[in-house]
């Protein structure tokens, strides 16, 4: 009985395997595309489909993703380089403001005690009506 019901599933595959190989044959011939099917019986045998070759097609898409990975990874080196230049213009950005600060004695509002922040608040001030005096 176990025979008869192993004979049977395994008839059964292969008429579905020969109609699917068709329809696969058919779809590759009437719209001229490239196809490849791998397919496993219950036992775990493979079944190969190929048109013009499966080892072509696979080969393709690895290549294709393959030129993507290079593609990216200029992307990946460019930006890089891009970072590594913005972060030494930060740098000399920085020690020019510290100069600056250093010859004309300006402090960090942070660093500054009262007495400075409220001639800092004057001349702010003095600022804000020469503009407004300037725009009228």
């Amino acid at each position: 009985m176990a025979g008869r019901k192993t004979n049977n599933a395994q008839a059964t595959f292969t008429n579905c395997l020969r109609g699917v190989i068709e329809e696969a044959d058919a779809l590759a011939r009437q719209e001229n595309v490239e196809l490849a099917l791998w397919l496993e019986s219950p036992a775990g045998q493979p079944y190969v489909y190929k048109t013009p070759g499966f080892n072509t097609v696979s080969r393709r898409y690895r290549n294709a993703s393959q030129a993507r990975i290079r593609q990216n990874q200029a992307t990946l080196d460019r930006i890089t380089k891009e970072l590594a230049e913005e972060k030494e213009r930060a740098k000399v950005l920085k020690k020019r403001e510290e100069e600056l600060f250093k010859k004309h004695e300006v402090k960090e509002i942070a660093d500054m005690n009262l007495e400075e922040l409220l001639a800092f608040k004057e001349k702010l001030e003095i600022l804000r009506e020469t503009i407004n005096s300037a725009t009228k």
